[in-house]
């Protein structure tokens, strides 16, 4: 394993952490795209945003949310326009 590939993997549990923590209003979810595996556009409090896949963020009141304003109940249902 790389360097590069450990600060990945402890950037991804700080995020998870974090959500955690703060819920849903510190953040949230604008898009998604499946490429191949389904991703969601985060939007941050601060108003930056990232790419995080349905893993990190699957507890998240956020994708309940964006799940309902998209018309589905599952992410797998989600549009792959």
């Amino acid at each position: 394993m790389t360097s590069s590939q450990n600060v990945n993997h402890t950037f991804d549990t700080t995020l998870e952490t974090t959500w955690s923590k703060n819920g849903s209003s510190k953040l949230c979810i604008e898009d998604h795209k499946w490429s191949p595996h389904l991703t969601f556009k985060v939007r941050w409090v601060l108003g930056h945003f990232t790419w995080e896949p349905l893993h990190v963020i699957n507890d998240l009141e956020a994708l309940d949310q964006y799940l309902e304003l998209e018309g589905v109940t599952k992410p797998s249902k989600l549009r792959k326009d």
